[in-house]
């Protein structure tokens, strides 16, 4: 005889069917259904889910200086890099693409959010970038 329990392991649910391999009595006949005394306890196998991966808990960007004249780009979203817009030197104004970064298959261009010249550029074509890490200084 098998019996359906409801069991909730780390709040996740699943229903596990639990099968009867042997009787502790063998006086019983076989159409006698053996039932557990209220104070027997009930001991069930259940899968043990495989533990979560903590992600590692990344430094937070360095902020820009105190004065305000350095402004970091951050990467948006964690991808690779496959072009860059601009150079040392360049102009920069809301709105203007500064980068691509390829994300699950799909291009995405990164407009910059302020207005300055390039600094620097803190990454290549062909790199893989963090969400969140800074990748062009503007002054």
């Amino acid at each position: 005889m098998s019996r359906i329990f409801k069991v909730k392991v780390n709040g996740k649910s699943y229903d596990v069917e639990v099968e009867e391999v042997e009787s502790n009595s063998s006086n019983k006949k076989p159409d006698q259904e053996s039932k557990p005394e209220p104070n027997q306890e009930v001991k069930k196998t259940v899968p043990t889910p495989s533990p979560v991966r903590n992600e590692e808990t990344k430094e937070p960007a360095p902020a820009p200086s105190s004065d305000g004249s350095e402004k970091e780009v951050l990467a948006p979203l964690p991808g690779v890099v496959i072009d860059i817009k601009v150079r040392v030197g360049d102009k920069v104004n809301p709105g203007d693409k500064l980068m691509v970064i390829e994300a699950m298959k799909m291009e995405n261009e990164i407009p910059s959010e302020f207005t300055g010249v390039v600094d620097k550029i803190l990454v290549s074509k062909g790199d893989n970038v963090d969400g969140d890490e800074p990748v062009i200084i503007l002054k």
